[in-house]
């Protein structure tokens, strides 16, 4: 090959090189939002747990009164999932053994993210206590937001 054609040839590496770290650094900009961006996040996400406790005191109150948990809205006497929405969150559905699954708007960085809150019967003399579980497969800084109350795990 003559010199012409390994100048071209390198130029149109150096090129791919260029678009290639180019398309990286949009990637990266694209997954770290700004500080503003990360605080609208943070709220959206404390907003919708905030707005969980409340179905999940409806569950606690149905476990006080009954053995076992409610296995929908209805059963724990809270409006049906999209009803309980609000820019933030898009619903709130009660599902089998009383799990109560959040699942937020874009304005918590993801849309459709979703945080899980799994209740269980305490380990105590009071057989109808409930303890809640927080875990998320949509938020990796959700211990962080929520000062490690709620964990980040891939299993839903």
């Amino acid at each position: 090959m003559d010199r012409c054609g390994s100048i071209a040839r390198d130029s149109l590496r150096g090129a791919a090189a260029l678009l290639c770290s180019a398309a990286c650094g949009m990637a990266t900009a694209a997954v770290m939002p700004s500080a503003s961006d990360a605080q609208a996040h943070q709220y959206a996400i404390a907003n919708a747990l905030t707005l969980a406790a409340q179905v999940q005191a409806r569950v606690t109150d149905y476990r006080q009164r009954n053995d076992g948990f409610p296995s929908g809205n209805a059963e724990a006497a809270i409006n049906p999932p999209t009803v309980i929405a609000t820019a933030d969150v898009k619903s709130i559905s009660v599902r089998d053994a009383g799990v109560v699954e959040v699942t937020l708007t874009a304005t918590s960085g993801i849309d459709d993210g979703v945080i899980i809150l799994t209740p269980t019967a305490a380990k105590t003399s009071d057989d109808r206590h409930v303890e809640w579980h927080c875990t998320s497969p949509s938020y990796s800084t959700i211990a962080d937001i929520t000062g490690g109350n709620c964990e980040y795990s891939k299993l839903p």
